[in-house]
């Protein structure tokens, strides 16, 4: 048996959906809890494993939508789930509308 790596399966999820699907799935749960949310919170909330979440949250912070990125980080606070003291991230609000 071959072992793919971390690259492969990541290639292989953009070209089979996945990734898309997966950035669909935590915009529509962050755009309808109305919050900013943490991480876990984010993974509960949409049933997305958590290494999932932190590498679809990250490409979001990262990408454009009309020049400003789709999620942006909001101050520290305790997690609901964990209790540690997080960065949440939401939707940026500019253009968001846009989004849906």
């Amino acid at each position: 048996m071959t072992r793919l790596t971390s690259r492969q399966v990541y290639t292989e999820i953009i070209q089979n959906g996945t990734v898309n699907n997966q950035e669909r799935v935590i915009l529509d749960f962050l755009h309808f809890q109305g919050a900013n949310k943490t991480l876990k919170e984010i993974s509960r909330g949409t049933d997305i494993e958590i290494n999932a979440v932190s590498g679809r949250v990250n490409s979001l912070k990262k990408k454009l939508h009309k020049g400003v990125t789709v999620l942006k980080e909001f101050p520290k606070r305790k997690c609901t789930i964990s209790g540690m003291l997080v960065t949440p991230v939401g939707i940026n609000e500019i253009g968001q509308g846009e989004l849906f």
